[in-house]
């Protein structure tokens, strides 16, 4: 995209999101982009990405470095059900902020979406690790003002968890932070 865009339905892409320098893409309800992470798909966010809609990224059966560049809505990523899917891991290539809520789950009873810090920052309003999502730790700082993995698989490595002062956390029973800070 190369110029200011208001999206009102999903935009799929299954080869190429480009956002270029300055551009601004504005989500709505339950409604944005749709990057589909198979083959040779490619993601590039220059620009920024907000609204009350979301980013979705869909994995299918390869693991994938990303760079999400300025997103200020939600964002999730979804492992999709289907022929050929296997666990996937999203790696962060850089520290990332995303200005809305975070969700990582699967569809696939058997396989597994995990997002990798790898060593990262993270910032997210809220995070969600839902059905068959993992998170990895690694040696990353993760940020949130609410934290709930009740159903999803936490690794938390060497990692520290941020808790924004008057925050939520809701863990599976035997599920535990390396290190927790409360930030006032």
């Amino acid at each position: 995209l190369s110029r200011d865009t208001n999206l009102r339905g999903n935009v799929d892409v299954s080869d190429l999101l480009r956002i270029d320098d300055g551009v601004h893409v504005t989500t709505i309800a339950d409604r944005g982009p749709v990057v589909r992470y198979y083959a040779d798909c490619q993601y590039v966010n220059n620009g920024t990405i907000d609204g009350v809609g979301r980013l979705l990224i869909r994995l299918y059966d390869k693991d994938m470095d990303i760079n999400l560049g300025d997103v200020r809505c939600n964002v999730e990523v979804r492992l999709i059900t289907g022929a050929g899917t296997t666990s996937s891991t999203l790696t962060l290539a850089e520290d990332t902020v995303i200005g809305g809520g975070l969700d990582i789950i699967s569809e696939h009873s058997t396989y597994t979406a995990t997002l990798d810090t790898d060593g990262h920052e993270l910032h997210a309003g809220s995070l969600t690790i839902g059905q068959g999502g993992a998170v990895r730790g690694g040696n990353g700082t993760i940020y949130t003002a609410t934290w709930t993995s009740t159903v999803g698989t936490w690794l938390p490595e060497q990692s520290t968890v941020v808790l924004a002062d008057g925050g939520t956390i809701k863990l599976a029973p035997g599920q535990s932070f390396n290190r927790l800070e409360i930030a006032s």
